[in-house]
């Protein structure tokens, strides 16, 4: 279980509420993307034991590619780990590297090891995961 001044730690962002209720961690945010700043914040702090999996709700899958390398992505930092990226150059990624109609974050939130699978219900709008080639 997380201390809770690493709880903490995350209501300091805007838009992002922590609760604790029935010994289970509830984190609140603000809306798409955005998941990838909260789960950036969670694995600084060690937040999370290991990788999350994410159950979302939404009518697009949200998994266009978004063309990007961690490898390349760690190098334009100048960090050898994505915990060691300072958090306003991250924030500045989501929301200015990443394709304003919040269609490429979970793909992106994968390779950044930020989300390990992901589960979407409600999808009915586009089929970016069928289209996928899983070889």
């Amino acid at each position: 279980m997380v201390e809770i001044t690493s709880i903490g730690q995350l209501s300091l962002h805007t838009n992002i509420e922590v609760y604790h209720f029935n010994d289970k961690n509830i984190i609140l945010y603000d809306d798409h993307r955005s998941i990838l700043n909260v789960l950036f914040e969670a694995k600084k702090i060690d937040f999370f034991e290991k990788t999350p999996n994410l159950i979302f709700f939404d009518r697009h899958d949200d998994a266009c590619n978004p063309c990007i390398k961690l490898k390349e992505l760690l190098k334009k930092w100048n960090v050898k780990n994505i915990k060691d990226v300072p958090s306003r150059d991250f924030w500045s990624f989501v929301e200015f590297d990443l394709g304003g109609l919040d269609d490429d974050w979970l793909l992106a939130g994968m390779e950044l090891d930020l989300i390990n699978h992901a589960v979407v219900i409600g999808q009915k709008e586009n089929s970016n995961i069928k289209d996928m080639n899983f070889e």
